[in-house]
């Protein structure tokens, strides 16, 4: 097994030396974890009195396999603090990227997050929210991030019974304004939210995604987002990789960040719902709208292949 020290050299010689630099570059990312790759970049940068391994990259490599490399050696609050400005700060908000950030990771990385969001920006998350979003869903994300999620897999019945009179004696359109269900839709774990579901289902005859259809349409894309990010992400992602590549061109930078936050968590899952949804695979949707090293990159993370298998 090579040390720390070795890889990083490895990875020089890769990014300045190597002839198939690209080819190179796939087979050392798909021979690293996340956890290695960091690792190296900080061997890499300490061992540099000139530049970075981030730098070198930029200058050595070129479109969009240039920024996905880039993001594979980030760490996931780096990526995910990037995305969340972007996201916030950008010539339009995209609320969707921000729900994924914010309600999708574990309490520790998301607070992580917050705190790296702030320190960039020299702002704060809840006063930038305050300022980007309409006055529907504010105060709904403010209290979706103010209250860490339960993760011990522990279901209170009692606390799912209460959400479910709260939902029942309320049209869905009135659920944004419920201050006391929303902090319980905050924390509640993914085993709760299911538990809730079935509770409505039984109450009121309808799905309770049937419910969020029928809401006018920034409520709807909220509770939505809230239920998948907890619930099911992968179906979830799964639609967001259709979205990155379906009608004309591509959004590589949704594609990107679909395959990099989740190629080592969870993308078995969004594969089979890809194409359970779409009657085709995540490959062949990979292959008809990218080309060159940048396409090889993407099959060899979403199938763990090297350079030499596809």
């Amino acid at each position: 097994m090579k040390t720390v020290g070795e890889s990083s050299d490895e990875l020089y010689n890769i990014v300045f030396n190597s002839r198939a630099k690209e080819r190179a570059m796939i087979n050392f990312i798909i021979g690293t974890t996340r956890d290695e790759r960091l690792a190296i970049r900080r061997h890499y940068d300490q061992k540099s009195s000139r530049s970075n391994l981030i730098a070198d990259i930029g200058n050595k490599l070129s479109g969009d396999f240039k920024n996905i490399v880039t993001k594979l050696f980030y760490s996931r609050a780096e990526y995910d603090t990037e995305e969340l400005i972007r996201a916030l700060r950008g010539k339009k908000v995209n609320e969707s990227t921000v729900d994924e950030i914010l309600f999708n990771r574990p309490n520790k990385l998301r607070n992580e997050i917050i705190r790296a969001y702030n320190r960039e920006t020299q702002s704060n998350l809840i006063s930038d929210i305050d300022r980007a979003y309409n006055g529907y869903t504010k105060e709904a994300v403010k209290i979706m991030i103010s209250y860490d999620r339960n993760e011990t897999g522990r279901v209170n019945e009692l606390a799912v019974q209460q959400a479910c009179r709260y939902m029942l004696a309320k049209q869905p359109n009135e659920w944004i304004d419920q201050k006391d269900l929303l902090v319980s839709l905050a924390q509640f774990t993914p085993g709760e939210m299911v538990l809730l579901a079935r509770l409505y289902r039984e109450n009121s005859g309808v799905h309770m995604l049937d419910a969020i259809d029928g809401m006018s349409k920034p409520y709807r894309a909220f509770f939505r987002d809230l239920f998948y990010n907890v619930v099911n992400p992968a179906e979830l992602y799964a639609q967001k990789i259709n979205e990155s590549v379906k009608g004309l061109g591509t959004d590589d930078n949704l594609l990107i960040r679909m395959v990099v936050t989740r190629y080592d968590l969870d993308m078995n899952m969004i594969k089979k719902y890809y194409y359970d949804q779409f009657q085709e695979t995540v490959r062949q949707a990979i292959e008809d709208d990218c080309s060159g090293s940048y396409k090889r990159l993407l099959i060899a993370l979403v199938h763990q292949l090297d350079a030499e298998e596809y």
